[in-house]
């Protein structure tokens, strides 16, 4: 979970469920023209559509931490068996609060909670 200022503003939520990956695990397989990017912070880029603006995936500039990261919500999960896949998929449970520091809502869900970053490794208490 994200709780960064930025993640809630561009997501009008408390918090943003992301998926992050290492950099060569995600691949745009179509509709890369429409992509448009730009930088929402000295560490991050902000890929999203350019059509209807949804967020694609976000991609970070630090050297110490590459990852990708793309919001759950904009996964295809209208039918049953893909809503229950994904609910039931071990990799699409959260891990982990960052910039936890910024929230808005307490969660006490037993995550680690850390102040910006995890390889910062400062955590916060829950």
């Amino acid at each position: 979970y994200c709780h960064c200022t930025i993640c809630q503003r561009i997501n009008g939520a408390p918090v943003a469920h992301l998926l992050a990956f290492a950099p060569d695990m995600l691949k745009v397989t179509s509709g890369q023209a429409k992509l448009v990017g730009y930088n929402s912070s000295k560490s991050m880029i902000r890929h999203s559509c350019s059509v209807c603006s949804s967020s694609v995936y976000n991609e970070s500039l630090l050297d110490e931490f590459p990852f990708v990261d793309v919001p759950s919500t904009i996964l295809e999960r209208e039918n049953e068996e893909r809503k229950n896949a994904f609910l039931k998929d071990e990799r699409f449970k959260p891990q982990y609060h960052i910039f936890y520091p910024e929230r808005v809502i307490d969660m006490k869900d037993g995550l680690t909670k850390y102040k910006t970053f995890p390889f910062e490794e400062e955590t916060v208490e829950e």
